[in-house]
This record gives C-alpha cells, sequence and structure tokens, in this order.
C-alpha cells in the first residue's frame, strides 16, 4: 500500500512537472505575442495620429479653397449677368 502511494505521488510529479513545462512554452509565446503585437499596435496608433493630422490639414485647406472658389464662383455669376443685361 505505501509503495502505490509513493509510486501515485512520483507519477503526479511526472504529470506536474509536464504540465509546468508546457505551461511554461504557453506563457512564453503568449509573453512574445503580447509584447509583439504591443509593437504593432503602438505603431498602428502613432500612424493612424499622423494620417489624421494630415487629413485635417487637407481638410483645412479643402475648406479655404471651397470658400475661395464660392467668392469667385459669385463674382463670375455677377459678371455673366452684367454681360448678358449689356448685350440685352
Amino acid at each position: 500500500p505505501v509503495s502505490r502511494v509513493v509510486a501515485l505521488l512520483r507519477d503526479m510529479k511526472t504529470n506536474l512537472e509536464k504540465e509546468a513545462d508546457t505551461e511554461q512554452e504557453t506563457y512564453e509565446k503568449l509573453a512574445c505575442w503580447c509584447t509583439s503585437g504591443e509593437k504593432e499596435k503602438s505603431k498602428s496608433i502613432t500612424d493612424g495620429e499622423a494620417h489624421l493630422a494630415e487629413l485635417q490639414a487637407t481638410i483645412e485647406k479643402m475648406t479655404a479653397l471651397s470658400a475661395s472658389l464660392k467668392v469667385e464662383i459669385e463674382a463670375l455669376t455677377k459678371e455673366i449677368a452684367a454681360n448678358q443685361a449689356a448685350l440685352e
């Protein structure tokens, strides 16, 4: 009976050591994945913020251009109306 208990304990010890090794490997893989994933996400965020700044600058530029073109269109519309009135 005691020898069976000792054998069971040895088997348990062996199984626990195998599980510990497996868990250690899994932990190392996940730790590597987390580290590389964090770097990738940080770079993506930085790139996205830079792109956002570029887009905001483009929007401001295009808004100014739109206002300028509206003024030009109004002036040309008035000029066309004046030219048509002069022809009549």
